[in-house]
């Protein structure tokens, strides 16, 4: 009987210890300012836990089983108790126990020191990390509020009406069952994949869809060109009667572009003149641009009819 109760008292034990941590850190949160008996003393490396009676009571007995001398015999102490006449009455079951008495010992007994050595550890975190620095705040506001609120009790009962907006916060708690689980097959293609067969391209259509794309700035920099080589000085507006836009608006603008980067503004305005993708007749008032006739751009171009020549 007295075998069976040994895991209860390592229990009981243990609750002990879990009872002292928590009355010691209550006691450090209720402890004025860091020098406190209690705080004071963790910060001087005090184990409290292990010098109190439970933890010292246990240290001694858990050495005692621990220590091969002593473990040596209670072994004989046992042998000799089953050897005795009365042990005959003993079933198998309670033999096998009283025979691993001592094993039980040590090991609900190194589960309790494992605890004691966790708590202990933890209260020393508690207290080096000033976490309870942070606890002691909280535990002013929790009583704070709740002086507060015996003062209004006086005055407003627990269910009247406040015009008071409280934000609520909560969580939605849905079953497993209510999941619905990822089905790879659903992203699969069922239907066949197409192929098509490769086709020829028309030189002469890809540098049409290039051109629709983009600024032909090549033809434009040689309209520049020519029209200062003819003319000694250009605008937009006379390189655009020399050469009409062939790309309508783009070439407008391409223009434009070519006179903010290699020419400066003029006074006054001049109207430019190009026909939309539509064919239908386009005019635009702009700032006067005189293209330099001294820009790389230009110079470098080769004497030659540019494509978009009227001549």
């Amino acid at each position: 009987a007295l075998a069976s109760e040994v895991p209860a008292d390592f229990a009981r034990v243990r609750a002990e210890l879990e009872e002292l941590n928590r009355d010691l850190r209550a006691r450090i949160l209720d402890d004025d300012g860091d020098r406190g008996d209690t705080l004071g003393d963790v910060f001087r490396g005090v184990d409290l836990i292990g010098d109190s009676d439970a933890g010292r009571s246990f240290t001694a007995f858990y050495d005692m089983i621990l220590d091969p001398a002593r473990s040596s015999q209670i072994d004989e102490w046992i042998d000799a108790v089953l050897q005795r006449p009365f042990a005959a009455q003993l079933t198998h079951d309670q033999k096998r126990r009283f025979r691993a008495l001592l094993t039980e010992m040590e090991t609900a007994g190194s589960e309790v020191h494992s605890t004691m050595t966790s708590l202990s550890r933890s209260l020393r975190h508690f207290v080096q990390s000033r976490h309870y620095e942070e606890h002691r705040r909280l535990q002013r506001l929790l009583r704070s509020a709740q002086q507060s609120a015996v003062a209004v009790a006086t005055r407003r009962r627990p269910y009247d009406l406040l015009d008071l907006d409280l934000v609520r916060v909560g969580m939605s708690i849905e079953s497993v069952a209510a999941l619905r689980l990822h089905n790879p097959a659903d992203n699969l293609v069922t239907e066949p994949v197409l192929t098509h067969d490769a086709g020829t391209v028309d030189l002469d259509e890809l540098r049409r869809l290039v051109r629709e794309s983009e600024i032909d700035m090549d033809e434009l920099s040689d309209n520049v060109a020519a029209t200062l080589r003819a003319h000694g000085r250009a605008t937009i507006g006379d390189v655009l009667r020399e050469y009409p836009a062939t790309q309508g608006l783009a070439s407008a603008v391409g223009l434009m572009v070519l006179a903010t980067h290699h020419g400066h503004a003029i006074d006054g305005t001049e109207d430019i003149h190009w026909i939309s993708g539509a064919g239908v007749s386009r005019r635009a008032t702009i700032r006067r641009r005189l293209f330099d006739p001294a820009a790389d751009e230009f110079t470098a171009r080769p004497a030659f009819a540019p494509t978009g020549s009227s001549t």
